[in-house]
């Protein structure tokens, strides 16, 4: 396995908002399925994962939820 880069701590996001936005680009299923979500909160349900998921105990910083939640906004303001 590679080593992870120094910096990805202060890439991550950015990185992984490239990534989501592409994969709603190419996708339509994607792309409907968020809209469709409506203004319901988006949450990423990891148990292991403190960062991108809520977390075991729910208190985790769930930043890929909110970076779906971000994306769904930015798609409904598009002109």
């Amino acid at each position: 396995m590679a080593p992870m880069r120094l910096d990805w701590n202060d890439i991550r996001k950015d990185v992984m908002l490239k990534v989501l936005r592409a994969k709603v680009q190419q996708s339509s299923k994607v792309r409907n399925l968020l809209l469709a979500s409506g203004d319901k909160p988006i949450r990423e349900t990891a148990p292991w994962d403190e960062v991108w998921g809520t977390g075991k105990r729910g208190t985790g910083q769930n930043l890929l939820g909110k970076m779906w939640e971000q994306i769904r906004t930015e798609l409904r303001t598009k002109v």
